[in-house]
């Protein structure tokens, strides 16, 4: 019997594992219908756990804490202000239930169960649900450094200059030689190159900067892209737009702007302050 479960486990485990073996020996066969049945009804399980977790003892946590935070009177001083910060939030207990709910939402199971917490929560604050101020938006931004690679063991990470906690939460104090204690490898500690780093994101702002100065136009009324530069008008009288608009352009910048700020990287800083120019001269 032992022997017939272990054949059956195996062929759960290994989709390639031809239904004929299975079929052939009835007991295997008995014992892997058996598996699929307690798997099915573990999962069930799991469910019915969690939306009895969510309707019971989280909800009832949230509708105690909401209220406490909400009477707190936090304003915009309660924020951080980190590299990735985009938002002017004011209302910490509204920010608190989005958050949570947002969280929460991610699994598909309980997600109706979520809508009626948060619409319970939201009323606890005076919030309506279909308010714009309602609705989740990530409070952070993203700027990706791609394959940043120590120069002295070679340790090749991905960081998110605007989401990473260690290099956010880390220390700006600078040694002896003016190397800042966050931007070191995490797997040696040797600092970076850092006049390589700043440059990595220059090139990219001055190739977001020459994109948007190089880039086509097209006709606002029938979306032709102008073939001769010397057309002054679409020849359906439409005025000539830009494919990449101003405020996405801002939106692109907005990141390496932040980054700039957050660790004083005045290079980048003074990149982005060029490519804005180039913004209002388009």
């Amino acid at each position: 019997a032992r022997g017939d479960v272990e054949k059956a486990a195996a062929a759960t485990e290994d989709p390639a594992m031809e239904d004929d073996e299975v079929e052939a020996d009835p007991a295997a066969a008995g014992a892997l219908a058996l598996i699929r049945v307690e798997g099915a009804d573990l999962l069930e399980a799991e469910r019915e756990f969690v939306k009895g977790l969510v309707q019971s003892t989280l909800a009832q946590k949230l509708m105690r804490l909401v209220p406490k935070i909400a009477a707190a009177q936090g304003g915009p001083e309660s924020f951080p202000v980190l590299a990735g910060s985009h938002l002017h939030p004011k209302n910490p207990a509204l920010e608190f239930v989005k958050s949570v709910c947002a969280v929460l939402e991610l699994d598909s199971a309980v997600r109706q169960d979520v809508v009626v917490v948060k619409r319970a929560l939201l009323r606890l604050i005076g919030v309506r649900e279909f308010a714009p101020e309602a609705a989740f938006v990530n409070p952070s931004l993203s700027l990706s450094l791609r394959d940043l690679i120590c120069t002295y063991c070679n340790y090749c990470t991905d960081v998110d200059l605007c989401r990473d906690l260690e290099l956010a939460s880390g220390s700006a104090q600078s040694d002896e030689e003016g190397h800042e204690a966050r931007w070191r490898c995490p797997e040696c500690a040797h600092p970076y190159n850092m006049a390589a780093v700043e440059q990595s994101l220059v090139r990219r702002v001055h190739n977001l900067a020459l994109g948007f100065s190089q880039q086509d136009l097209e006709c606002g009324k029938c979306g032709q892209i102008r073939a001769d530069q010397m057309m002054e008008s679409c020849p359906c009288s439409g005025p000539w737009t830009f494919t990449v608009t101003v405020a996405h352009q801002r939106r692109l910048l907005q990141p390496f702007e932040n980054v700039a700020r957050y660790y004083r990287l005045e290079l980048l800083g003074e990149a982005v302050e060029t490519a804005a120019t180039v913004l209002l001269q388009g």
